[in-house]
Formats: structure tokens, sequence, C-alpha cells
């Protein structure tokens, strides 16, 4: 599970979900089915149209010396282009403008995105302006058309924030709605305070909520990616805070230290 921290005006950190790959992928397949079941229709409707229209014409049709018809058929004909050329362009203008007008309209959301609970938002938390919803929309045509998706699922997978080349160039995330999480009332029964818990390093107060900020996103990210530098980093960390607290000795986990000062933290500066 991926997520953003976005800091508010306020100073105060906003913590999201980032959509997963496949529910915007459902996301689409939901608004593809609109698309489709749209084209249908018009071509039905304008079938139709251009049965009845080239019925008009003669079966038979004799031409002079200069290319012209001898009866009216050519203008029937040049009436027939006509009609497909605005049919054309009342199929697919809406299917290009449907995506962008959509989240515009509806605060980040196509049919498909409310249907998975999920919404776009700009990097820094605000609504993203129409020309950011064009930018991203406009970039479909690579991401998936041209690509047939795999453009898309490649750029948005290798992403820290599952973000397809449209959302870096427009500067948006897709995020959940709902958090997939659900605390359960054992969950805030649970919840340690200064009555049922007591602090192993009570001189962690000195340390900063920025401080504690970076060592829950290291903690973060090594659950998330194991590696070799995320490793370090969490020993390195550990040795940080045990010379501004001026420990003596800490636990070899060092994981489990961060861990324990950012409860201890909790615990002495909220409750």
């Amino acid at each position: 599970m991926k997520t953003i921290d976005i800091v508010t005006s306020n100073n105060v950190t906003i913590q999201y979900e980032l959509s997963s790959i496949a529910k915007r992928f459902v996301g689409l397949l939901l608004d593809m089915v609109i698309w489709w079941t749209y084209l249908g229709i018009v071509i039905y409707v304008s079938t139709l149209i251009f049965v009845g229209v080239t019925s008009l014409a003669p079966e038979q049709v004799t031409w002079n010396t200069w290319g012209a018809s001898s009866n009216n058929s050519y203008w029937i004909y040049l009436l027939v282009a006509i009609l497909s050329l605005i049919l054309v362009t009342i199929i697919y203008i809406p299917v290009f403008f449907y995506r962008f007008l959509s989240e515009y309209l509806f605060s980040g959301r196509t049919v498909g995105k409310m249907a998975t609970g999920v919404r776009v938002i700009k990097v820094n938390g605000e609504i993203p302006s129409l020309t950011d919803y064009f930018l991203r929309s406009s970039f479909m045509l690579i991401d998936y058309w041209m690509s047939l998706g795999s453009f898309g699922f490649l750029t948005a997978s290798s992403s820290d924030r599952n973000q397809r080349i449209g959302d870096m160039v427009a500067g948006t995330v897709v995020i959940q709605v709902k958090p997939t999480i659900n605390y359960t009332i054992h969950d805030i029964l649970s919840i340690k305070t200064a009555e049922n818990y007591t602090p192993e390093y009570p001189g962690v107060t000195s340390l900063t909520d920025d401080d504690m900020l970076l060592i829950k996103n290291a903690i973060q990210r090594v659950r998330k990616f194991p590696n070799k530098n995320h490793k370090k980093l969490i020993v390195d960390l550990a040795q940080k805070c045990q010379n501004v607290l001026a420990l003596e000795k800490i636990p070899d986990n060092k994981l489990t230290f961060l861990k324990t000062l950012l409860q201890d933290y909790i615990v002495l500066t909220r409750s």
C-alpha cells in the first residue's frame, strides 16, 4: 500500500492512500463500457441516416464529359460526405472530452472512478485545474491507446506515487477516497496512553514532530522496500537518536528501537 504525505498551509501533514493500479484499471474498464455504449448508439443511428440518404440516389448514375452527374446524385453524395464528417466529429470529440470534463465537473472523478472509490488530486493536495485535467487526459493517447495500456502500466508501476506520464506532466495523483484499512473498537481501546503505558525513553520529547515524521517514514519505507539502503537508513537514524538522547546503549534491533521511540513520543506529547 503506497501513501503520499501532503503538508497543508497550516503545516499539518495529511497522509492519503494512493489508488492501486488494479483499481485504476477497473475504473478505466468501466469508463470504456460507457464509451463503447455511446459509440454503438451513435454508429447505429448514423448507419440508419446513411442508408436513408443514399436510398434517395438513383441506382444508375450517368456522367457527362465534365465529370458532373446528369442528375441530382452528385449533391446527394456530397451531403452524405458532409454528414459523415459531422458524425465522425460527433463520435470522437465526446470520447476525448469525457474524461477531463467528468473529472473537472465531479471533483476528480469519472463514473469509473466513482465506482472504484478513487479520485484525482494535485500532489500538493489542491484541487486540479481544468488545464491539469486536460493535460492528464491528453496523455491517455500515449499511456493507453497507442500502447494498449502497457506504457501507462509500466510508468505507474515503477513510480513511487503510481503516476503515469499524464499524472507526472499535470502534477496529479490518484488517491483512495476511503482507506482500505478499517479500524475496530478493539484497535481504539488498545491505544496506549500515559495511564496504561510507561515510556522507555522519556527524553524523546526533546525531538521534534519533524524528527518523528522522518522516523515514521523511514519505518514505512523499510517495511515496503526492505533493501540495503533503507536498512542502512534505519541504522543511521537509530545511531543519531542515540547521540541526541545521550543513551549509553540501544537494542540490537534498531527498527524496534525506532518504533519504541515513536510510541513513547506519541504517548508523552499527545496524552
